[in-house]
């Protein structure tokens, strides 16, 4: 449990079912913007948040090796 954050958990096809629910998109703004942290595992680093946007800037991310490679800033 993050104190005053969110966490979303990883794997296909969840990371895409994550990715696809607007309600949760939504949170994950409000959180971001009240800054407060996301962390996420496996796929849904690349799949959901780096799709939407949702990685901060200057983020050091990264995500299951057959995904890495759709993260900006990998670490």
């Amino acid at each position: 449990m993050l104190h005053g954050g969110q966490a979303a958990l990883g794997g296909m096809p969840g990371a895409e079912r994550l990715r696809d629910c607007g309600a949760l998109e939504r949170l994950l703004r409000e959180q971001a913007a009240a800054g407060r942290h996301t962390a996420a595992i496996c796929a849904t680093p690349a799949v959901f948040l780096e799709a939407k946007g949702l990685v901060g800037e200057g983020a050091k991310v990264t995500a299951h090796p057959a995904f890495a490679d759709k993260l900006k800033n990998q670490r």
